[in-house]
């Protein structure tokens, strides 16, 4: 779902697949390279805190400080520790567990000694806690096998003890929405994140290890607009903030029994501002949401949280309910959350169940309201109404998301001190959606998800074929199948609620999200003559002319989208960085395939129990849909399609004999079928130079759809065998088929003409293939309910 004009940049990638177990990204060092900012004494400001002296800030009590410090020399404890970190930094040896017990000494002598300082208050009760060998799960609510890894301290919210100042042990049971930051341990300075050369634009690879676990709390802790990491690599130490637009860092101070009583200083004060003293807001939370009243970080079930637009003269306000619909698990790009809501304007009582979704957008980009806005201004002009275009969806309202004073946060305002060159902006928007549904993977029957998927495809054929509308972010995240909602009222707003059903399966209907990256081209009534035009028809709507437009669009690029569901030839580009690529319509509907595939694969491991053959579907899941990089993905494609069919065996097994669903079955042969063509397509334009031709390349994808038609009809009248012993001479087919298009090539028009028909009659073909699958399983349904009332 994470994009943006700055093309590498530009690409969700994150293991999106909930069931794998473990979420760490892994971050090759070049995956964050141009991103991060060295010694920016602007970090330790903020860190530190502007805030008056005290009772509440002991940090900003510069005499009681300095008596730590002298303390800190004296006192056997710390002392003890302070000269072991100086061993282990000098020792030849790798001894990094051995620096947990001196950190962690080192933590509860500061906590203890403020504690005791007379008058002092705490308004804020957080702990470090070693977790180097404790998996901490993710905890959104997807998937409870989901991991985040094993910071060497996660800095955890705790209860408040019942008497006196000392901060309680965290439950046993912790996720990472209890963690506002990490403290990553080495045993030597010389693996600080630090580089030695600053303008070497590659990270080292201990800031991308940090920098991930900083990724992993913006999508573990619900409206986290930043994270602080802090490194202690032998007897340094340092700290970074990391937001969306990467890791920056402050300088590096020492940690040693005769460092400077101002490094000194500053470690102490650090650590007490972390566990005492910060601001949730100062940790990183967005200001224009709170916790609800009696909710906390701590407790055991989602806690809910009333949110806003922040605008002091903002008139709507919602309160989530339960665990996030979807998270995206990107770092550099959008973050976005969606969750379940009650949306009510402070002026009235009445509310209403709500889709809400927050992201970060670019700023050279139309905000995604306005877009639904020009979408809606389109089909309202046209007298097109919801039942006529049922897959796509209604945007209430939304906007740019502001800090309390009005001014709107974006990544600048929030760092004050710059973003690096190759980084763009970002606002904070939000978008409220009036349509309600559940995700694809939550279908309660395949009739549902094939009548969900046929209108959403039905749909984005009709916007495109008609209105010049082409969505270009096919994912999972943005298709939601329709629920019937409603409100539960409740005296207290903690326990007010929506009921949730399913509607009837012949009525079931998903709707297409997130057109922040839509392109939008001129559909008028005529041909122009400079321009390329073709007469197509969807459905049972009448048939509109599309004008093709070489005018760059005001809402991107070609290389955005979700890399997990690119078409391959669009992840070929995005792994080349080949910035000429232009998206297409087939581009979309193959992510379609991805997404249905992805869909089938998360419902059965959400419906499998332990065993042999769940292990191989999750494993097979993960081989297709779990990265680091998009180099990676492209590369396992490469591996998978040219024997599609064995690549997904565990799963076409799965649904064969466990779910026993022979149409579903069929749907993933079908699509695997098209999904190893394309590539092969994909082979064959790439060695076009050697077909002997180069006159127009629109006659290659003509040549290629009427292949694709006829090996289609052979496929349909000898089986997929014989489909199998084509593919293998479909090499010396292409160039056959292409040297005859060449001796009686038509005018470029008409053969743009016939690709652009070509690519809505792969809406109609999978629409088709989906409304199929609901079909029969709505027959094999019934035919079971028979068989029940007779017996």
């Amino acid at each position: 779902m994470d994009s943006s004009p700055t093309g590498a940049q530009s690409l969700a990638i994150g293991k999106t697949l909930h069931t794998i177990a473990d979420y760490r990204s892994s971050f090759r060092t070049q995956d964050l390279s141009g991103s991060a900012l060295y010694d920016k004494q602007e970090v330790l400001n903020q860190l530190l805190g502007e805030a008056p002296l005290s009772p509440s800030c002991p940090s900003r009590d510069d005499s009681f400080i300095m008596d730590l410090v002298r303390k800190m020399k004296t006192d056997l404890a710390p002392v003890q520790a302070l000269q072991e970190i100086d061993r282990i930094e000098s020792s030849g040896l790798k001894e990094e567990g051995n620096m947990m017990p001196q950190l962690a000494n080192l933590f509860e002598w500061i906590e203890s000694e403020v504690s005791q300082k007379p008058n002092v208050e705490r308004n804020y009760y957080r702990k470090f806690v070693s977790k180097d060998t404790v998996e901490i799960p993710i905890g959104d609510g997807n998937d409870a096998k989901a991991k985040a890894g094993k910071p060497d301290f996660a800095l955890v919210e705790v209860a408040q003890p019942a008497t006196g100042l000392v901060a309680k042990e965290p439950p046993s049971k912790i996720s990472m929405r209890h963690i506002p930051a990490v403290v990553e341990v080495k045993a030597k300075s010389r693996l600080s994140p630090i580089r030695a050369y600053k303008d070497i634009p590659d990270v080292k690879i201990e800031l991308a290890q940090g920098t991930d676990y900083g990724r992993l709390i913006l999508v573990g802790r619900p409206f986290q607009l930043f994270a602080y990491i802090m490194f202690i690599c032998g007897n340094t130490f340092c700290v970074a903030r990391v937001d969306r637009g990467g890791p920056s860092l402050t300088p590096s101070f020492k940690l040693a029994p005769d460092a400077e009583d101002t490094d000194l200083s500053l470690f102490i004060r650090i650590v007490l501002r972390l566990i005492w003293e910060m601001s949730p807001y100062e940790l990183g939370q967005d200001p224009s949401f709170a916790l609800l009243p009696g909710q906390t970080y701590h407790q055991d079930t989602w806690p809910r949280f009333r949110v806003t637009l922040g605008s002091p003269n903002s008139q709507d306000e919602w309160v989530t309910q339960g665990h996030p619909l979807f998270v995206s698990r990107s770092f550099i790009g959008r973050g976005t959350w969606v969750w379940r809501t009650l949306h009510n304007l402070k002026s009235s009582t009445v509310k209403q169940p709500a889709i809400l979704k927050t992201a970060w957008r670019t700023t050279s980009r139309k905000s995604e309201i306005a877009i639904y806005r020009d979408i809606k201004s389109a089909l309202d002009a046209d007298h097109v109404r919801a039942p006529q275009l049922p897959g796509m969806v209604a945007a209430s309202t939304g906007g740019d998301v502001c800090n309390l004073d009005g001014s709107v946060i974006s990544l600048t305002g929030l760092r004050q001190f710059g973003l690096p060159e190759t980084v763009h902006d970002r606002v904070l928007h939000r978008v409220s959606l009036s349509t309600f549904g559940k995700t694809l993977w939550e279908y309660s029957s395949l009739e549902e998800f094939g009548r969900a998927m046929a209108a959403v495809v039905k749909t984005h054929g009709i916007l495109f074929g008609r209105y010049g509308i082409l969505h270009r972010d096919i994912s999972a995240g943005n298709i939601l199948i329709k629920v019937n909602a409603t409100y539960r009222s409740a005296t207290n707003t903690a326990d007010e609620g929506i009921t949730q059903t399913d509607l009837p399966p012949n009525e079931a209907c998903g709707f297409l999200t997130d057109f922040e990256f839509a392109s939008f081209e001129a559909a008028v009534g005529s041909e122009s003559s400079d321009s390329t035009a073709g007469r197509v028809s969807v459905g049972e709507e009448s048939p509109g002319v599309v004008v093709k437009s070489n005018k760059t669009v005001p809402h991107g690029d070609g290389l955005t989208g979700t890399a997990l569901f690119m078409a391959t030839e669009k992840l070929k580009a995005a792994a080349k960085q080949d910035f000429t690529f232009v998206h297409k319509i087939e581009h979309d509907i193959e992510s379609f395939e991805w997404v249905i595939l992805y869909t089938i694969y998360r419902h059965s491991l959400r419906c499998m129990t332990t065993g042999r053959l769940r292990t191989s579907v999750e494993n097979e899941a993960g081989r297709l849909f779990s990265t680091s990089s998009i180099q990676s993905l492209y590369q396992r494609r490469c591996t998978a399609l040219p024997s599609f069919e064995e690549s997904i065996s565990n799963l076409l097994q799965y649904v064969t004999e466990e779910q026993q669903a022979p149409e579903l079955a069929s749907l993933l042969n079908q699509i695997s079928w098209d999904l190893r063509h394309r590539y092969e397509c994909m082979i064959m334009r790439a060695i076009e130079p050697n077909l002997g031709f180069h006159e127009d390349s629109a006659l290659i994808d003509h040549e290629l759809y009427e292949l694709d038609q006829a090996r289609k009809k052979r496929r349909l009248g000898t089986g997929q065998a014989a489909v199998d012993a084509q593919s293998k001479t479909m090499a010396m087919q292409i160039k056959e088929a292409a040297e005859e298009g060449r001796k009686a090539m038509v005018e470029g028009r008409k053969a743009a003409a016939d690709a652009l028909q070509e690519s809505l009659a792969g809406h109609t073909e999978l629409n088709m293939w989906l409304s199929g699958l609901a079909l029969a399983s709505s027959d094999r349904s019934k035919g079971k309910g028979k068989a029940s009332a007779q017996v």
